[in-house]
C-alpha cells in the first residue's frame, strides 16, 4: 500500500479542519477594528410573540426573557441581556442562569438605576430558597463581573427607552 509524505496528510488534515470548523460555525471570530460601529448603531427589530418582548438584532440573533410567568419586567430583561452578551457572554450566561431561577429587576428609589433582586421561594421551584442561597450565587456568578453589571444596571431604564422606543 503506498504511504503519502508526511507534509500531504497535513495538509488534508488542515483541510479537513478548516471544512468541520466552516460547517459547524467554529472559525475563531476575527478581531473587531477600533472603528467598528458603537452598539447602539445596531438596528434592532421589535417582534412580540404570544404577547411577549422579543428582540431580533441585525444579525438575526433572538433575546427573549426565559420567564414568561413573569410580566412586569420582561422588557428589561430583554434589553439587559443583549447589552450583557454584548460586553461579555459570561454575564449574559449568568444573568440568563439568574432569570431562569427568579431574579427581578427592580427600580432603585431616587435614581434611574434598577437593582438585582432574588425572588424567594422556599420550595425553590420558581425561584431562590433563601436570601442567603442567592446571596452565595451572586457572589459566584456575578462579582467577577461587578463592575460592568452596575453599569448596566445604572443605564438600563435609558437603553430600554431607546430600545423598545418609549
Amino acid at each position: 500500500m503506498p504511504t503519502m509524505p508526511t507534509c500531504e496528510i497535513l495538509e488534508v488534515f488542515s483541510l479537513g479542519l478548516a471544512i468541520q470548523n466552516n460547517l459547524f460555525g467554529n472559525v475563531p471570530a476575527k478581531p473587531i477594528e477600533k472603528t467598528a460601529p458603537a452598539e447602539t448603531s445596531v438596528k434592532y427589530e421589535v417582534f412580540r410573540e404570544l404577547g411577549k418582548p422579543v428582540y431580533r438584532n441585525g444579525f438575526g440573533k433572538m433575546y427573549l426573557d426565559p420567564r414568561t410567568d413573569i410580566d412586569d419586567d420582561n422588557e428589561l430583561w430583554v434589553t439587559l441581556l443583549v447589552l450583557a452578551d454584548k460586553i461579555e457572554p459570561k454575564l449574559w450566561e449568568a444573568l440568563l442562569g439568574f432569570r431562569c431561577v427568579g431574579a427581578r429587576l427592580l427600580p432603585v428609589e431616587g435614581t434611574e438605576a434598577y437593582a438585582l433582586r432574588p425572588h424567594i421561594d422556599p420550595s425553590g421551584d420558581c425561584g431562590f430558597r433563601t436570601p442567603q442561597e442567592y446571596r452565595d450565587e451572586a457572589e459566584r456568578w456575578l462579582r467577577p463581573h461587578e463592575a460592568q453589571l452596575k453599569l448596566l444596571l445604572t443605564n438600563l431604564k435609558k437603553v430600554r427607552n431607546e430600545m423598545w422606543g418609549s
